[in-house]
């Protein structure tokens, strides 16, 4: 279960925590931005976010996994002034969603379901988190995103979903690659 990390790996989960937080910023912000509601973005960065750790996932099937890659996300997070929250809240919500994750898919052994469960899961977590955020800051979006919020939720668990099996089925096609057999193991 506790197994140890090659460097390969970490530089792996590093980089995909890196590409996770670039498609949050490209996409998530600008869509956020120009409709108002905090968390719309994150619905269709979700599924991106969702394919790539995946992938990861898949890729390297060891526990905190997906911790690390959430904890460089978190990181990175710290540096983005988007969220008004201070910096460790931001690495220990990202880092615990990735632990829930790691649990979840760990307790299917590893299996696509659990992916899928896993992906869905936190990232309804993360909209859920967005609006108690919202509600203890008092921010006057809190209104919109209360209006929407059943939407949002389904939306989120719906592209999550979709990322995941894209995820799955991009992995299967690229698992006997050398670079993907030499990150496995």
């Amino acid at each position: 279960m506790f197994n140890k990390f090659s460097t390969k790996q970490l530089i792996f989960l590093t980089l995909i925590g890196v590409m996770i937080f670039l498609v949050d910023w490209l996409l998530a912000v600008p869509i956020t931005s120009s409709m108002g509601i905090p968390g719309l973005g994150k619905a269709i960065t979700g599924l991106i976010g969702i394919f790539l750790a995946v992938i990861a996932g898949k890729s390297i099937k060891k526990f905190f996994t997906f911790t690390i890659i959430f904890f460089i996300y978190g990181f990175l997070m710290m540096l983005a002034p988007v969220i008004v929250l201070p910096a460790p809240i931001k690495i220990i919500a990202f880092s615990f969603y990735g632990l829930i994750m790691d649990f979840i898919v760990f307790s299917f052994k590893y299996r696509n379901g659990g992916y899928v469960l896993a992906g869905s899961i936190i990232n309804v977590l993360l909209i859920l988190f967005v609006v108690l955020v919202s509600g203890f800051l008092g921010l006057p979006s809190l209104s919109k995103l209360l209006s929407v919020l059943w939407m949002l939720i389904l939306a989120h668990a719906v592209f999550s979903c979709i990322g995941a099996l894209l995820g799955i089925k991009t992995w299967n096609k690229i698992k006997n690659k050398n670079i993907i057999r030499q990150i496995s193991s």
